[in-house]
């Protein structure tokens, strides 16, 4: 049975590999290169359809959110908004950043510099502390996902749904730290 999740044809099924949780990533690479080699549009053969769907189906596969929504049959996200803790810890920081940001921007004088070099530097810190603990919620992220997999076929769709949720808000919430992290650094 193949069906159509965010515009991809089930991608288990299109690699041949058994649905689950965690698939084996050795033999979902073998197969997608495989697969993409045949279809690539300079192999003389290929099919640039065929091509643009497999990696879109790769993509899927390596993300443990995408992978997660598609394993729960549905767009599992409405309705949910990720751990209050680290959102909290994220919007405070990304205040900050940007406050900082803000300030070294429209430093005119030396002394405005220099005060805006120690926020740049206090909000770059903060940064590093949510990124720490983002690094941690996905550690744990990651031990759940284990246990699901461990249980597989006997989970239910909302926890994979819910853990989608969660993998898609830190890797969300993770981004936005590290470009705020960039460009503390290399404003």
């Amino acid at each position: 049975m193949r069906r159509e999740f965010l515009g991809v044809t089930d991608a288990f099924s299109l690699f041949g590999i058994t649905a689950r949780p965690i698939p084996d990533e050795a033999e979902l690479k073998e197969r997608y290169l495989r697969a993409s080699a045949a279809a690539h549009p300079d192999s003389g053969v290929g099919d640039a359809g065929r091509f643009a769907e497999l990696q879109e189906a790769y993509r899927v596969l390596s993300d443990p959110s995408a992978r997660l929504r598609l394993l729960a049959g549905d767009d599992a996200l409405a309705g949910r908004l990720g751990s209050p803790e680290i959102f909290l810890l994220v919007g405070g920081t990304m205040q900050a950043a940007n406050a900082a940001l803000q300030g070294r921007a429209s430093a005119t004088s030396a002394l405005a510099r220099a005060v805006s070099m120690a926020e740049c530097r206090a909000a770059a810190a903060k940064v590093t502390l949510a990124l720490e603990a983002i690094a941690e919620s996905r550690a744990r992220f990651d031990t759940r996902l284990r246990d699901l997999d461990a249980r597989w076929p006997a989970v239910e769709p909302g926890e994979l749904a819910g853990l989608a949720s969660d993998y898609a808000f830190i890797g969300k919430w993770e981004s936005q730290l590290r470009e705020a992290e960039f460009k503390l650094a290399h404003g």
